[in-house]
Formats: C-alpha cells, structure tokens, sequence
C-alpha cells in the first residue's frame, strides 16, 4: 500500500476485472489494488473493478 493510501480515510481495496494503466504503470487482470471512494466509483463505471 502507498503511502497516499494509507493517508486516505476513505481507502478501499479492490480486484480489478479488466487490465488497467495508471501513470505509465500496467496492472493485470486480478491485480488488488487501494483507491479511495472517488476512483473507485470511476473504475466500476467502467467495470474495470
């Protein structure tokens, strides 16, 4: 866990159903990852999560 997350109250944990970059960084299929509520919401919108 960074240590952005660990800063964030609203952190949580998910498993990503679909591959995904963020900053140049590859995330496989499967891959858990923290995000807060926000990026989360995003994410599922497009069902990467």
């Amino acid at each position: 866990m960074t240590k952005a997350a660990e800063k964030t109250p609203e952190a949580v944990k998910a498993v990503l159903k679909k591959p995904h970059r963020h900053k140049g960084i590859e995330y496989p299929a499967g891959a858990e990852v923290t995000l807060n509520k926000g990026q989360a919401e995003r994410l599922s919108r497009r069902e990467v999560i």
